[in-house]
């Protein structure tokens, strides 16, 4: 089923009438008719249909049937991965500073990756992670 049809279906769900949730969504009474009407909407418009409906809007590649999810196809572990987060954020958290979320993204992929590097360390995975949020303070 396509993206727009899927949109309709969950709009013939919705107990409000077409002109309700055109009003709730946008202030105009339109909106819903003319995306039945073929009407290409803009994407804050579908974000926004999407909000009141309770679905969620995801634009990337389409999953397929029982297809592993991304963290089980990478092999990412969870539990360093977890910890590599939590610490990049208690060291930001403890030194008050905040990074844009790109900086922060590489900032965690590095900590993981120090984690991983650090398995043969006979420290446990939550101690390593405290060394992780060491290094985050002394260098935020």
């Amino acid at each position: 089923m396509k993206a727009m049809e899927q949109l309709i279906a969950a709009i013939d769900k919705n107990p409000l009438s077409d002109r309700q949730l055109s009003l709730a969504i946008s202030g105009s009474t339109d909106t819903i008719r003319n995306i039945r009407r073929g009407s290409s909407p803009r994407l804050k418009t579908v974000e926004s249909v999407c909000n009141a409906l309770g679905l969620k809007l995801y634009i990337g590649p389409s999953e397929q049937p029982g297809q592993l999810p991304v963290c089980e196809r990478e092999h990412i572990d969870r539990e360093r991965l977890q910890t590599a987060v939590e610490a990049v954020e208690e060291g930001l958290r403890v030194s008050q500073r905040v990074l844009e979320d790109k900086k922060k993204g590489e900032l965690v992929l590095a900590a993981y990756d120090f984690l991983a590097e650090d398995d043969t360390n006979e420290q446990s995975l939550t101690e390593r992670g405290g060394r992780v949020t060491n290094i985050v303070k002394l260098i935020a």
